[in-house]
């Protein structure tokens, strides 16, 4: 009877079979890869950051790093936004391809 690897060792094999496959973002992938990404939580925080910088009182200096904050959540969005539509861009030419494909 053979021992198994360590759970240690095991896991951190999985993690480098991970890194392999990922381009280094595997959040912003998990994301791409859902019908129907969830941004609840990110929309929720961009307005609270948009708020905060917004208000009238309030230190400058977080009030400017809130600003900053928003810029790149906003930053994110159009990043994200533009993502989605090459993903559906690839999705169509590949439905497209397997269409022409069975004609033939």
């Amino acid at each position: 009877m053979q021992k198994s690897a360590p759970k240690s060792k095991q896991v951190s094999s999985n993690s480098k079979e991970n890194q392999k496959t990922s381009m280094g973002y595997p959040n912003l992938e998990a994301l791409l890869e859902q019908d129907k990404p969830d941004l609840s939580a990110m929309l929720m925080r961009h307005e609270q950051l948009v708020e905060l910088s917004q208000a009238r009182a309030g230190i400058p200096k977080e009030k400017a790093a809130a600003k900053s904050s928003a810029l790149a959540y906003d930053q994110f969005f159009d990043l994200f936004s533009t993502l989605l539509q090459v993903k559906q861009k690839m999705i169509d030419e590949q439905k497209s391809q397997k269409g022409t494909l069975k004609k033939k």
